[in-house]
């Protein structure tokens, strides 16, 4: 199955030039051997382009072996590390949303709301009150600014091993992450992350949070796309 899938990875236009080119020496060695010139630079031409066959097929499965396998093994192990650093981002989102869905007694496992059911969900937490966290060295409850901040710091770090990839990078995961990483919400939280909000809900933040949402939607779509094996 790693041959076949190998193989399927190698430019289709050398796979073509490879199978053309053992198919033109068994059509000559075998076939046309016996049979008389059409032309007189028949024969000529015939060992030219036979010569030409055996450098394709030489040099065909000389890059397989040596560079497209090493290659194809390396992409497949960069594909495993950067799908597990885009799922952490994505569970940092689902970890928010499965609290969101607790405040508003949703038992379904809805990973993504609307506009309109995200807006019970926040009208229905404040700044400042208990959030499903504890944080310091006695166990405080955190409040709702810094679990949504403390979410946001684990997507941001994971982005960033991310970005240590860069040259390997696909430009529409690049696009992707880096909207994430400056979208509006992570900003909102960490500007009012310390700012003593007398706002009794959190709809200053819906808006942000929700276009973050759909960034997560898109991430999660192009991974089942790009990076599942």
């Amino acid at each position: 199955m790693f041959l076949i899938n190998c193989l399927k990875a190698v430019n289709p236009t050398l796979t073509f030039l490879f199978v053309l080119s053992i198919f033109s020496i068994i059509l000559i060695d075998f076939f046309l051997i016996e049979v008389p010139e059409f032309v007189g630079w028949g024969a000529e031409f015939g060992k030219v382009w036979s010569s030409l066959c055996v450098s394709i097929i030489s040099s065909y499965i000389f890059y397989f072996v040596v560079v497209h396998i090493k290659e194809y093994k390396d992409s497949l192990n960069l594909g495993l590390y950067l799908s597990r650093k885009c799922q952490a981002v994505l569970s940092s989102h689902e970890q928010v949303m499965r609290e969101l869905r607790s405040k508003i007694e949703d038992d379904s496992n809805e990973k993504y709301y609307d506009l309109e059911t995200l807006h019970k969900a926040f009208l229905a937490i404040s700044p400042h009150g208990k959030a499903p966290m504890v944080i310091g060295p006695h166990l405080n409850n955190a409040n709702w600014l810094q679990f949504f901040y403390n979410k946001s710091q684990v997507s941001k770090d994971q982005i960033r091993k991310v970005y240590e990839q860069v040259t390997f990078l696909d430009s529409e995961l690049l696009n992707i992450l880096s909207d994430i990483d400056d979208c509006d919400h992570f900003r909102a939280i960490e500007k009012f992350l310390n700012v003593p909000l007398s706002n009794e809900n959190m709809l200053a933040f819906l808006d942000g949070f929700y276009r973050y949402s759909l960034l997560c939607k898109r991430l999660e779509a192009y991974v089942e796309k790009n990076l599942k094996h």
